[in-house]
């Protein structure tokens, strides 16, 4: 599930494209490929869940992407 925050955008799936807003949910079905795409003048800013039992497994936190140093 992805819960857009802030911004304008738009998902792409496949050959299909449809708009994203702040306070937009989408749900993508897992092994889906696809991406986003900021269609606005400020960052597009979005929260993405993805659930998964890590229940006795090692977890890797990876530093968040898109971020310059400013």
């Amino acid at each position: 599930e992805v819960y857009v925050l802030t911004g304008r955008g738009a998902i792409v799936d496949g050959d299909n494209e449809g708009p994203l807003a702040a306070g937009d949910v989408i749900f993508v079905a897992p092994n889906d490929v696809h991406q986003f795409r900021n269609t606005g003048s400020e960052p597009m800013k979005f929260l993405c869940l993805i659930p998964n039992s890590a229940t006795g497994h090692s977890v890797t936190v990876v530093p968040e992407c898109g971020l310059e140093a400013h």
